[in-house]
Formats: C-alpha cells, sequence, structure tokens
C-alpha cells in the first residue's frame, strides 16, 4: 500500500513539471527504480491510472526501468553486481572480503524523465 503516497508524489512532481514548462499533456514519466525496493509496479501503474483521471497526465505512461544491485569492495574497490535472491551476505568476487562492502546501486526511486507536449 506504500506505492499510493509514492504515486502522489510522482504525479505532483510531473503536473508541476509541465505547468512550469506550459505543458498541455503529460506523455511519459520514466522511472529509475533499484532492485531491493519492494516497489511493485504493478501498484504504481494501477494508482497512477486512478489518481491521474481528469488531469494533464490522464493518458501518461509510466516506464519503469530496475537498476541493478551493485556493491563496492571497499578492501579491493572492485565494483560487483549484487543478486536479490540470496539471503547470504555478499562475498566480493576479487578478494573474496564479507565485511567492508558498499551498497553503491539497488534502493533508487527516481524520476528520471518527464515526457510532455
Amino acid at each position: 500500500m506504500h506505492e499510493l503516497p509514492l504515486t502522489n508524489k510522482i504525479l505532483e512532481t510531473a503536473i508541476d513539471f509541465a505547468e512550469k514548462n506550459n505543458a498541455v499533456q503529460i506523455q511519459e514519466i520514466n522511472l529509475l527504480i533499484g532492485e531491493l525496493s519492494d516497489i511493485e509496479e504493478h501498484w504504481l501503474n494501477h494508482y497512477f491510472k486512478y489518481i491521474s483521471k481528469d488531469t494533464i497526465a490522464a493518458d501518461a505512461n509510466l516506464k519503469i526501468t530496475r537498476v541493478n544491485i551493485k556493491w563496492l569492495c571497499l578492501n579491493c574497490f572492485f565494483e560487483f553486481r549484487g543478486d536479490k535472491k540470496s539471503d547470504k551476505p555478499p562475498k566480493c568476487p576479487k578478494c573474496q572480503e564479507t565485511k567492508n562492502l558498499e551498497l553503491i546501486n539497488g534502493r533508487e526511486f527516481i524520476i528520471e524523465s518527464i515526457g510532455i507536449i
């Protein structure tokens, strides 16, 4: 259910952007969402269709791109992709470090672009 407030914020941001740019219609909103996010695309789309009725975003498409999980080993400075399916702590494939790691991608929630006319 946390998708509804997020969807409201997406719509508010898009309408604000469109109004500032004298747009008559919002065609699409491109989102970047990290793989570790528990945001469900189905619900974002469902809520967006409902709350955007009777606005300049009524026919807009939400385009969602999932961002891969990426870790940085602070021991050897190797970047590597994480695995959402694994419940074990990641291990650096280069030096086998398991504790000195930093998550650098995977939790994003970004409005990348808004297509208007």
